[in-house]
């Protein structure tokens, strides 16, 4: 991560955890419903135990990685873009140190 000031390092960790939880548990609430898909008989134990090994080693195992080991600026700037926090979450003072990835990551977006 680049040097910021103490307080917007603290402030940009804060909003990174905020946007983890959030996709975490996107993933989550998808898991959830093989779980009911089990309970109602439409899939197998054996189905639900894949699915669940599928969710461990793929997807959490990608969102751990990323809010991990990428630059927390870097990740809230993706969350802002993919609506995992509002623009409205972002602190004033912290939004000029993500605005130049907020916009990179809007236009990786677009190139989509």
């Amino acid at each position: 991560m680049k040097e910021y000031p103490k307080r917007i390092r603290g402030q940009l960790r804060e909003l990174m955890g905020i946007a983890y939880e959030q996709e975490l548990g996107r993933e989550l609430t998808q898991l959830a419903t093989h779980f009911d898909s089990w309970q109602a008989g439409q899939i197998s134990a054996r189905e639900l135990d894949n699915l669940i090994h599928r969710y461990h080693n793929d997807h959490a195992r990608e969102l751990y990685k990323y809010y991990n080991y990428v630059s927390p600026d870097i990740a809230v700037a993706r969350a802002v873009v993919e609506g995992w926090l509002g623009e409205d979450a972002i602190p004033d003072e912290v939004r000029p140190y993500i605005e130049a990835m907020v916009l990179f990551h809007r236009d990786q977006q677009d190139a989509e």
